[in-house]
């Protein structure tokens, strides 16, 4: 199933951010927050261009559910 989501350039950085694989980059002390988010900024804002962009998502969606 694909999902669809709207993004301008620093909400998809946000989302990036967020990623498990960045997030053990940065604990493992290979890259500092600021190195990870910049290096994002610098190279997608040509693809962002000041705008919105749909991005699709194929793939599976897991969800870990908590039951009260």
């Amino acid at each position: 199933m694909s999902y669809m989501h709207e993004f301008n350039l620093e909400q998809f950085v946000r989302f990036m951010m967020t990623q498990s694989n960045v997030n053990e980059q940065i604990k493992a002390g290979n890259k500092t927050e600021t190195e990870v988010y910049d290096f994002f900024k610098n190279t997608l804002k040509t693809i962002f261009n000041n705008r919105m962009r749909t991005l699709i998502f194929d793939g599976y969606s897991w969800y870990i559910k908590h039951r009260v």
